[in-house]
């Protein structure tokens, strides 16, 4: 939280690439943190190089069709949150 209070929503889309096992590392990565092992997280922005203390709100996946080496992700994080 901000000093005005202020609680902000970052959503990162994109796709992850590897292997099976890599993919199902990187699921169960994030879901552990999600479901309760997460402590506040730190973010740097690409676009402002700034870090961001957050906490994982969502976390969605699909496969790409057929592409067993494919993952497309969403991941929705909040800013100014404490736990």
């Amino acid at each position: 939280m901000d000093l005005m209070g202020t609680t902000r929503t970052i959503t990162i889309t994109g796709r992850f690439i590897g292997t099976v096992t890599e993919l199902r590392t990187f699921i169960t990565d994030i879901e552990g943190l999600q479901n309760g092992e997460q402590a506040s997280l730190t973010f740097v922005s690409s676009w402002t190089n700034v870090n961001k203390n957050v906490l994982i709100q969502d976390f969605s996946h699909d496969k790409a069709g057929g592409d067993e080496s494919s993952i497309g992700y969403t991941l929705t994080l909040l800013e100014g949150t404490a736990l």
